[in-house]
């Protein structure tokens, strides 16, 4: 019984590469020969390649019928003036961490939380494990009660806004030309069942296309269904976003979806640094791990290379676009496309709230193709090793006010609790004192990573970089040397300004400001 064990054992580690090896090929053979044949269609005059799909089949059992309707139904019944059942709801359902994923601080959540949490476990501090989601609980306190003394500080000594040169109008322009192709593909994702297929998807990408005049090649990954799909059969699998490739004219767009499923968020979290391993590439190039996997499955696996190949040997030139995960994997995959072909005209890229995903020598290069768009405190062109562990030191820092912040928060919430609101508000008692800080163990010291102990990796091309208040803004031209970039900023609207719609707002109050 023992030799046949081993036998099992050996004979499926001899053929699970050699399967997995097959699944890959098939996979990427049929992935090209569409896309190949799409771009064909296209160059040879076809208008149309994506029709309505049929009528969808709809589940009727009552089961399906209010998992449709409970959005609706909790929508109302927030609308009615009870937005604390709701409240309530979410707790049960999920737990506090539900509770407080709203899709702003979801990004927060998957980004910020997992990055800081490992220079905070360096630093010895003490967090709660004991349940579920208490730890990035306690970190999301931690960092919230950073912030109210950040924001003292604000309103105390207001920060100078940053002044240099202003960003040119053909800049703003050529920004502002693409916000929409970086959308479709959000747009899409947001069908429901029952079209949430991959079919419905495509179509609807392709009616987004048409109303501006664009005509859609291919698309991968558009729906909800399609998830869970978008890897490369492979030991690991290789995960990568949504993507699509669209005609007009003379020019292309490949299109890149940012971060809308835990798929993608796997592929933020594969933050290893790696080479751009190209024999046209310098020994110096490097970026982040996962956008580069992601960019070359794209390329390589799922046909988006050769259809660009043929698009450009047609005389089309193509530009890539992409917002927050789709920038760094658009600007991995313009370096890549170039450096496969310099001899036709450069493939560019229009990014929006762009990662740090490059290493300097890299961003320092794609000036040359790549132009992103950053708002003010966007956290995610901050969020690097060097800057988290720059934060990490800050908050084990504000250890002492945080315990007694949040002591006297919890005690005065603990006495609306018991009177139900009704004796007093819920502020600190001025007779009784605070409760007292709970009583840690001192950590060993652990010493805190440095900034010269963690290579930096830092948002590509040349950036301009908006901010303002109340509908005002100016934008100005920069790189990854712009002072406020150097650290990730504790603010309410950290996460708010990696909204693609408030970028496409900036970019607009700026072209109407000046005229």
């Amino acid at each position: 019984t023992a030799s046949r064990c081993l036998e099992k054992v050996s004979c499926k580690e001899e053929c699970a590469p050699k399967c997995v090896e097959v699944a890959r090929k098939m996979f990427s053979d049929a992935l090209k020969a569409s896309v190949d044949a799409n771009v064909d269609a296209i160059l040879d005059g076809k208008d149309e390649l994506f029709s309505r799909p049929d009528k969808p089949v709809v589940d009727t059992s009552a089961t399906a019928s209010a998992r449709r309707l409970l959005p609706l139904a909790l929508k109302a019944v927030e609308l009615a003036g009870y937005s604390e059942v709701i409240y309530a709801y979410k707790l049960a359902e999920g737990g506090i961490v539900a509770a407080l994923l709203t899709p702003t601080f979801r990004v927060f959540v998957e980004r910020v939380l997992p990055m800081l949490s490992k220079h905070i476990e360096r630093a010895g501090a003490e967090m709660d494990t004991k349940k579920k989601g208490a730890k990035e609980a306690e970190l999301a306190l931690r960092l919230y009660y950073l912030a109210c003394g950040e924001a003292v500080k604000r309103l105390s000594h207001p920060p100078d806004e940053v002044t240099g040169a202003q960003a040119s109008s053909s800049e703003l322009d050529s920004l502002g030309a693409y916000v929409g192709p970086a959308q479709w593909l959000y747009a899409a994702h947001e069908l429901r069942a029952p079209q949430a297929t991959a079919s419905w998807g495509a179509w609807y990408v392709s009616r987004l296309c048409r109303a501006d005049g664009w005509r859609l090649v291919a698309c991968v990954g558009a729906s909800r269904a399609e998830d869970f799909r978008l890897a490369v059969p492979g030991l690991p699998p290789i995960r990568f976003p949504a993507w699509c490739l669209a005609c007009r004219g003379k020019e292309a767009v490949l299109a890149f979806r940012g971060s809308t499923s835990p798929q993608d968020w796997a592929i933020n979290s594969e933050c290893d640094e790696v080479q751009i391993c190209h024999e046209n590439a310098p020994s110096d190039w490097s970026a982040h791990g996962g956008m580069v996997r992601a960019a070359r499955a794209i390329l390589y696996d799922c046909g988006a290379a050769s259809a660009v190949a043929k698009l450009r040997k047609a005389g089309i030139s193509v530009k890539c676009v992409g917002h927050s995960l789709g920038a760094g994997v658009a600007a991995l995959a313009t370096t890549l496309l170039n450096l496969d072909d310099p001899s036709h005209p450069q493939v560019t890229a229009s990014l929006y709230a762009v990662p740090a995903c490059a290493s300097p020598a890299l961003a320092e290069a794609l000036k040359k193709t790549v132009e992103a768009a950053i708002l003010r405190d966007d956290v995610v062109p901050r969020l690097s090793e060097k800057h988290c562990a720059r934060l990490a030191r800050e908050v084990v820092a504000d250890d002492a006010h945080y315990r007694e912040a949040f002591a006297k928060d919890r005690a005065a919430y603990t006495r609306y609790c018991n009177t139900l609101g009704k004796k007093e508000g819920m502020v600190h008692s001025s007779e009784e004192p605070p409760t007292p800080p709970p009583q840690v163990k001192a950590p060993e010291p652990v010493r805190l990573l440095s900034d010269d102990d963690v290579r930096p990796l830092v948002p590509p091309g040349r950036l301009v970089f908006c901010q303002g208040r109340d509908g005002v803004f100016e934008a100005q031209s920069a790189d990854y040397t712009l002072e406020p970039l150097q650290a990730v900023q504790v603010t309410p609207r950290a996460v708010d300004d990696h909204s693609l719609d408030a970028i496409a707002f900036s970019l607009r109050a700026v072209k109407a400001r000046r005229g």
